[in-house]
């Protein structure tokens, strides 16, 4: 029932805006590949000491791996380090995070639905569709609406680059990370999810 994992569903969605948020700040003085590995690094010692701290009170073990947890964890893994160089090479082109989160969440929402059917066999009601459609509606309205950003530390204002520079870029990213997903549910029935998320 929906009242089982809503919680965890609206934790997890506000970690992600948080994490988009901070890849935003952090990108117009970062390399793109740099930012993506201090991420990885900084989310498996988060990962590894909430997974020690499991196994020392015997809540985990080594048993919980499998080979298919371990395949579906590295695919994660994979799939959100390229979602993630991608995103902060998108956020320091100057791209504000009014436009680019939107894109980059909601498109993976639709991309994940179509994923969910071709990969997992899964099915889409009529509502399900329309509900796809109004959010995919609703980014093309935010996407759109040439957003003034801040300049570099100075209070001028500058226009956002062009929508035709970064939005293949910015699909991309929704792509991967919807690819993400789909490897941490194929996953996740194999692994335990803080030993899934120190691999990944």
């Amino acid at each position: 029932p929906l009242q089982k994992w809503i919680g965890i569903a609206l934790t997890c969605a506000l970690s992600y805006a948080l994490y988009n948020i901070s890849i935003k700040k952090g990108s117009a003085n970062l390399h793109p590949v740099l930012g993506g590995v201090i991420l990885q690094f900084v989310a498996a010692m988060l990962g590894a000491m909430l997974w020690t701290v499991q196994y020392v009170r015997g809540r985990e073990s080594l048993r919980n791996l499998s080979k298919d947890g371990l395949k579906w964890s590295i695919g994660a893994g994979l799939w959100v380090g390229i979602a993630e160089m991608v995103s902060f090479g998108v956020s320091g082109a100057g791209v504000p995070a009014t436009q680019f989160i939107p894109i980059i969440i909601g498109g993976s929402v639709l991309f994940g639905a179509v994923l969910g059917i071709l990969t997992l066999g899964e099915v889409l009601m009529c509502h399900g569709w329309s509900g796809v459609a109004l959010l995919c509606s609703g980014i093309a309205l935010v996407a759109s609406c040439g957003a003034m950003v801040e300049g570099g530390g100075d209070s001028d204002l500058t226009v956002a680059p062009p929508l035709a520079l970064w939005t293949g870029p910015a699909l991309f990213c929704a792509l991967a990370y919807a690819c993400y997903n789909i490897c941490i549910k194929k996953g996740s029935s194999h692994i335990s999810p803080i030993l899934g998320g120190v691999i990944l």
